[in-house]
This record gives C-alpha cells, structure tokens and sequence, in this order.
C-alpha cells in the first residue's frame, strides 16, 4: 500500500468509518434504511414486471 494516492486512502478510511458507523446502529435504525432502499428500488422493479411489496414498519414511536 505504499504507492496508493492519499485521495484514495482518504476515500478508503471514509468507506471504513461510514461502515463502523452502519455496523453499530440499532436494528431498527437498520430496518428503516432497508425500507428507504426498498423505496427507492421500486419504481426500476415494477418497470422490469416485478410484483414489489415495501414493508410495512410504524416508525412514529421514534419520531
């Protein structure tokens, strides 16, 4: 790793600590950001034919 460019160590530690920082949220914080991507999948799934089912979580409690 000796003649790896620092923009790209930059970019390689950013990657470790956003994925420290995922591996230790709570489950239900985990949950609601499977939820978004599901969201966000959706409308390219249907597209291709896809029978698409989000699930359903009640997220008041954390609000």
């Amino acid at each position: 790793m000796d003649n790896i460019k620092p923009e790209i160590l930059k970019l390689l530690a950013a990657k470790k600590a956003r994925r420290y920082k995922l591996a230790h949220l709570s489950i239900s914080e985990k949950v609601k950001i499977v939820v978004q991507l599901q969201k966000m999948a959706a409308p390219v799934s249907r597209e291709g034919g896809k029978v698409v089912h989000i699930w359903k979580i009640d997220d008041s409690a954390s609000r």
